[in-house]
């Protein structure tokens, strides 16, 4: 386990000469051609036909862009004069990010099915940021695209890290992205934007994508575009409210001043052209995960409740399960299910803030992730609780997998709760229960307020519907394994 306390240098070089050698290579020569010397491109023909998988894929590519007056294209030189540099060397380049991800089938499926994801996400990604500036010349839509396309590409490189971590990432990839993202620090001690800036200066792919990380401050209109096709590509993948979903619209349909409408028309239509691309690309494996825009009921699945008071809470309980089971056919982000559980057992058995713990540090603790108030209202609560007291309540939760109450003084002193929680705990009556996947702990839910006692009967309330949470997070959680 030594190795895993390497630098991030060291991590960079594994991912760039050993996980992605020949995209390395690849991104390497193409650098050594500048965008704008017409006399290289010769040189640059030359350098691709040594290379056949790429030839082939140039020529698909090229003959997939309709080009009005141009006939089929039939040499790499002929592709290099009629597309220009840039964008064949964008080609060549998205070709060997292809290639170099969908080799590690050896990986476990649900990793590899993460990879797959990611990179279909980031090619649309892309495509959207060059679709968002029609009116710009083809040479800063390329720029855009390769910035948009790769803005991710640590993330998805972590994935592929499957020799060192195995054990790591089959736990993580069942568990919301900002613990997996933390992984990733705790890990190889950087975070995934901070990788993909180091793969990036490693390659030498420019300065755009650098800054768009690096800088996100300055807000030029190229920056504007890169962040919001990510972001877009983000929504459609994982639809948010839709309230969120309708102002990132709002927001390109300004930036590009037309109405919403003719945008949803002209995203519809990148989607077709972005699986047209992928298929002459040969990576039809990635258009399943080219995602459709969502629609009105996939965005009501997310957290636009109402709260009003709960007078049947047996019925409002059937109808949350109800709810939690109906996401697995629409979602399988495990966030969504936690925020939506928490809402519902504070709105539903009047607790006056309900909170997620992640199971961190080697599961040495425990760190607040999220909290809702009774009214359905995200709060600040940063906690992060020690379980180095094996006699520990939470520990015993975790053990047995059990809820428990915690009612009054003499439980809070069973309960061996560490300082400083012990402190913040003492005047709240609690329920406990543990959050599991695949029987495997990943945290914990704590629902808390002073009065009044919690009761037998909200406590087995409580307990089937973390059940069925824990239920629903295990189904959404592939266990079959890549052949």
């Amino acid at each position: 386990m030594a190795a895993k306390k390497a630098s991030s240098e060291h991590w960079i070089s594994i991912i760039s000469q050993r996980e992605l050698p020949a995209l390395t290579s690849t991104a390497l020569l193409l650098d050594k051609f500048a965008n704008d010397d017409v006399s290289s491109l010769p040189r640059l023909s030359n350098a691709i036909l040594h290379d056949q998988v790429l030839s082939s894929s140039l020529l698909k590519v090229a003959n997939s862009i309709q080009r009005i007056g141009v006939n089929k294209i039939t040499t790499v030189s002929r592709a290099t004069v009629i597309l220009g540099i840039q964008t064949v060397k964008n080609i060549c380049l998205t070709s060997k990010v292809i290639e170099s991800l969908l080799k590690h089938k050896d990986l476990d499926i649900e990793v590899y099915t993460r990879i797959k994801s990611l990179m279909a996400q980031s090619f649309f990604a892309g495509q959207l940021a060059k679709m968002m500036l029609p009116n710009h010349s083809d040479e800063t839509q390329e720029e855009v695209y390769i910035a948009a396309m790769l803005r991710r590409i640590g993330e998805t490189a972590f994935w592929c890290l499957g020799k060192e971590f195995q054990e790591e990432l089959d736990h993580l990839i069942s568990v919301p992205k900002q613990q997996y993202e933390e992984a990733c620090i705790e890990l190889i001690g950087m975070s995934f934007d901070e990788l993909s800036i180091g793969l990036a200066r490693r390659w030498q792919l420019g300065d755009l994508m650098i800054k768009s990380l690096d800088n996100p401050e300055q807000r030029t209109l190229e920056m504007q575009v890169i962040y919001l096709a990510d972001k877009l590509v983000h929504y459609i993948h994982n639809p948010p409210t839709a309230v969120k979903y309708n102002k990132i619209i709002r927001q390109i349909s300004k930036l590009m001043k037309i109405s919403d409408q003719q945008l949803l028309y002209r995203i519809k239509q990148t989607r077709e052209t972005s699986i047209k691309l992928l298929e002459s690309y040969g990576a039809q494996i990635l258009i399943e995960y080219v995602k459709k825009l969502p629609t009105a009921a996939e965005l009501a699945h997310d957290n636009q409740f109402v709260y009003e008071e709960v007078v049947n809470k047996e019925a409002a309980l059937l109808k949350t399960i109800q709810h939690l089971t109906s996401m697995t056919l629409t979602t399988k982000d495990a966030s969504l299910y936690l925020e939506y559980a928490l809402t519902q057992l504070a709105r539903i058995l009047n607790f006056e803030t309900c909170s997620f713990y992640l199971l961190t540090n080697l599961k040495q603790t425990l760190t607040c992730r999220q909290t809702v108030n009774h009214f359905g209202k995200v709060v600040e609560e940063p906690l992060t609780i020690s379980l180095t007291d094996q006699k520990s309540l939470l520990n015993r939760v975790l053990y047995t997998q059990q809820p428990v109450i915690v009612n009054n003084e003499s439980d809070h002193s069973n309960a061996r709760f560490p300082y400083p929680v012990n402190k913040l705990f003492a005047k709240s009556k609690l329920v406990l229960a543990a959050v599991h996947i695949k029987q495997s702990n990943i945290g914990m839910i704590i629902g808390q307020r002073k009065k009044p006692t919690i009761e037998q009967a909200e406590l087995d309330n409580f307990h089937l519907l973390t059940q069925h949470l824990n239920m629903c997070l295990t189904l959404i959680s592939p266990n079959k394994k890549a052949t």
